[in-house]
């Protein structure tokens, strides 16, 4: 069953609506507390654990990621964490909003920006920690709204500033990993 946001027309689906941290009034949820709600509540088994954390439990009520994924039947969707070249990542684009982050690259842009094991991890490995989330797009082009932006072939939905850094670190010739984690988010129910 599917909901239709009042001011901006856009589809929610219920399993966006599942996902949705709970906010008690004064009282911070933790993330802790929110994933264990979401997989015994609603048995979102499937997602993984740094998806939600760094994606749907910060951002769920972002506009641009309410615009972009909401409509998305989160129960037929598979995530694969994968390891990427850096050409791989070259065919990953974003939506118009986020384009400003990744392009374009050039001598404004002279440093990595992380802070702590991030920047460690930059430092000593020439990669993230965290994988960045991106969108398999093909999979899901029959099921789309008419109005959801989708990038071909894949689509950086979390991970931006990451992206950032591969970029900068490419294009300042610094060294860098030859394959990078990600998070491959697909539509388990697309058929080839």
């Amino acid at each position: 069953m599917e909901h239709q946001a009042n001011q901006v027309n856009l589809i929610i689906s219920e399993s966006w609506l599942d996902l949705q941290p709970m906010e008690y009034p004064a009282i911070p949820l933790k993330f802790s507390h929110y994933l264990e709600h979401i997989r015994k509540v609603f048995g979102y088994d499937h997602i993984p654990d740094e998806v939600l954390e760094q994606w749907i439990y910060p951002l769920h009520a972002d506009p641009n990621m309410v615009r972009s994924y909401a409509w998305i039947d989160f129960l037929e969707v598979g995530f694969i964490k994968e390891s990427w070249t850096v050409s791989e990542l070259l065919n990953v684009r974003a939506i118009k909003v986020f384009m400003g982050m990744l392009e374009p690259i050039d001598d404004r842009l002279k440093i990595v920006e992380a802070t702590g094991e991030d920047k460690r991890c930059w430092d000593l490995q020439g990669t993230w920690l965290v994988p960045p989330i991106i969108l398999d797009t093909y999979t899901f082009t029959e099921v789309c709204p008419l109005y959801v932006e989708l990038q071909m072939p894949f689509q950086l939905v979390e991970g931006h500033s990451r992206m950032r850094n591969l970029l900068i670190s490419r294009y300042q010739q610094l060294p860098l990993a030859p394959m990078h984690q990600v998070y491959r988010m697909f539509n388990r129910k697309f058929k080839e």
